[in-house]
Parts: structure tokens; sequence; C-alpha cells
């Protein structure tokens, strides 16, 4: 049961850490990038922080739900 469980929380960690850098990495590079005005870029860094707190949102419920399931 423990066992499960920190696997579980390891895997969010490990998703969590892979998505969220690889997305603002894009982000950050399409804004670094000569070809865009300061109104493009603008919505590039809306999407990132988009991406970034749906990806927290999915984690955080991921991990609760599973540790619901797991203990209940």
């Amino acid at each position: 049961m423990t066992t499960t469980l920190i696997l579980a929380l390891a895997l969010t960690l490990a998703l969590g850490m892979i998505l969220v850098p690889a997305i603002g990495t894009i982000v950050f590079d399409q804004n670094m990038s000569g070809n865009q005005t300061m109104t493009t870029g603008v919505p590039g860094n809306m999407i990132g922080n988009m991406t970034g707190n749906m990806t927290g949102n999915m984690t955080g419920n991921m991990t609760g739900n599973m540790t619901g399931n797991m203990t209940g």
C-alpha cells in the first residue's frame, strides 16, 4: 500500500518536472527569436502560464485521486 503510494507520487513528480521545463523552454525560445514582436510574445507567455498551471493542477489532482482510491 505505502509502496504504491510512493511510486505514484514519484511518477507524478517526474512527469511534472519533465513537462513544465520543456514547455517553458519552448515558449522562451519563441519569445527570444527576433522574428516576433512584443505583441506576439504576449500570447506565448499566456499559453506558457496556462499550460504550466494545467500541468500542475492535473498532476495534483491525479495524485489526490490515486491516493484516495488506494487508501479507500
